[in-house]
């Protein structure tokens, strides 16, 4: 941690700053092809997901939709899309400094039929899908 003179002690965004120094984006980011994906939010994150899925989907010949209710898509659901006849939960991880990918809240208790995972690397996208429960 930086030594801070005592002015610096009483401003908060200088302590956040010079603690945020020390932890750096990992570098294999830096200048990458998907570089973008480190600096949106989580949310943001989450809406590239399906954004990406329905126009792979589209591009490959398959039918898909997303959940409505009243005609208004709706993100409270038991799945997140349909892809020809096959509901699927969609969940996105960010590649880690070790290079796994970490998928985090699996809803098991929603009725969906598999588990489309998203990882995303500095230049590499993995899909793979799994018989839920």
């Amino acid at each position: 941690m930086p030594t801070l003179s005592r002015a610096e002690l009483l401003n908060p965004k200088q302590i956040l700053l010079g603690d945020l120094d020390e932890y750096p984006d990992a570098e294999k980011w830096i200048g990458d092809q998907f570089e973008k994906i480190k600096r949106i939010s989580n949310t943001k994150v989450g809406d590239v997901r399906p954004d990406f899925v329905e126009q792979l989907c589209r591009h490959i010949g398959f039918e898909c939709a997303f959940p409505a209710e009243k005609g208004e898509l709706t993100r409270m659901s038991p799945w997140d899309i349909r892809i020809e006849d096959v509901v699927f939960e969609l969940k996105t991880a960010i590649e880690n400094v070790h290079g796994n990918f970490q998928i985090n809240h699996i809803r098991c208790h929603r009725a969906y039929e598999e588990l489309l995972c998203m990882g995303i690397g500095p230049d590499i996208i993995c899909l793979v899908s799994r018989l839920a429960h």
